[in-house]
C-alpha cells in the first residue's frame, strides 16, 4: 500500500474514532479529513501513525460532546390535565398582536427597526432593501460591502427625484 493510501486510511479510521468518541469535528468533510491528517502526521512515531493518541489530539483540540442525561418526565396529577379545548381557549390572539391582514404578527415583525424616511416616497423601499443588504453583509463580517450598501442606501434616501 503506498504511503498515501495508508494515510488516507488512517484518517478515515481516525474520523471514525472521532465520530464514536463524540469528538466535535468540522462539518465541511475535507476539512474533517484534513485535521485528521494533520493530527495523524503531528503524533506520528517511528513511521507509524498512533491512532489513540491522534484521538486525544483532536478532542483536545475541538472538544467532545457530552452524551444527553437522560431524566425521568414527571406524570401530570390527575387534576391538571388540560384538554384541547381548553389549550384552544388559552392561545389566544390578543388584539395588539393582530396585523392588518387579520393575521397574528411575528415578533419580529413587531421589531420593526425605525429606517430614515426618503425623500421622495417611492424610493423608500428601494432604500430599505439596501438598508438590509447592509445589515447582512455586516452579519456575514463584511464591513466593506456593508459600508457600500449603506451608502448607496443613503444616497438613495437623499436623492431628490
Amino acid at each position: 500500500m503506498s504511503n498515501k493510501a495508508a494515510a488516507k486510511k488512517a484518517a478515515l479510521e481516525l474520523l471514525d474514532l472521532c465520530k464514536k468518541d463524540g469528538v466535535r469535528l468540522p462539518t465541511d468533510a475535507m476539512n474533517a479529513m484534513v485535521q485528521a491528517g494533520t493530527m495523524l502526521n503531528a503524533t506520528r512515531a517511528d513511521g507509524e501513525y498512533n491512532l489513540q493518541a491522534a484521538l486525544a489530539a483532536m478532542t483536545e483540540k475541538f472538544g467532545a460532546t457530552t452524551p444527553a442525561v437522560e431524566t425521568k418526565k414527571r406524570k401530570a396529577a390527575a387534576g391538571d390535565k388540560v384538554t384541547n379545548k381548553e389549550k384552544d381557549e388559552s392561545v389566544k390572539v390578543e388584539d395588539g398582536d393582530v396585523d392588518d391582514d387579520g393575521g397574528a404578527t411575528s415578533p419580529a415583525a413587531k421589531k420593526k427597526k425605525n429606517v430614515a424616511q426618503a425623500t421622495v416616497a417611492k424610493n423608500q423601499a428601494l432604500a430599505e432593501a439596501f438598508s438590509d443588504l447592509a445589515g447582512f453583509e455586516f452579519k456575514k463580517g463584511d464591513r466593506f460591502k456593508g459600508g457600500s450598501y449603506s451608502k448607496v442606501a443613503k444616497a438613495i434616501r437623499d436623492a431628490e427625484d
